[in-house]
């Protein structure tokens, strides 16, 4: 299963923005404030859901960090590709307005897609990004 299209909708910074994925790893890198970290919560987002809980070191949620500003929307969508069928996977995350939906593409007919179980979004936040410096430094210390 991988993803091949993210749609935001509208999410943080973004109004209407599609990003192509193929198989295998993806690098997407930009200048600072490009919008990287939208993107990669906006992928975690689509998984998991955004919370609107604030953590212990967060000055703000991820729901209020994330949620355009000025626009009564707050969604998105993303292709999913699983065993040769095509999913389309509709999220809006606006609060009291919640819901998931997921379409086979080929059939046109509703599904549902067990990939959404409930984990520990950090982990797997941790595990999809590493910024530039943290990078540099572990080639450092391999080259050692």
């Amino acid at each position: 299963m991988y993803l091949t299209k993210l749609l935001m909708k509208d999410f943080g910074k973004f109004h209407n923005k599609e990003v192509d994925l193929k198989p295998g790893i993806n690098i997407i890198f930009g200048n600072q404030d490009s919008g990287k970290s939208t993107i990669r919560d906006f992928l975690i987002a689509m998984i998991y859901g955004v919370d609107r809980k604030e953590g212990i070191s967060r000055v703000r949620s991820d729901y209020e960090r994330r949620k355009p500003e000025g626009r009564s929307s707050y969604s998105g969508a993303a292709y999913i590709k699983k065993e040769g069928t095509n999913y389309l996977v509709e999220r809006s995350f606006l609060a009291g307005a919640k819901s998931t939906s997921v379409l086979d593409v080929n059939s046109i007919r509703k599904k549902r897609l067990n990939i959404f179980r409930r984990r520990n979004s950090n982990i797997f936040r941790n595990h999809l990004s590493e910024d530039w410096m943290s990078l540099q430094r572990r080639s450092k210390n391999m080259m050692m």
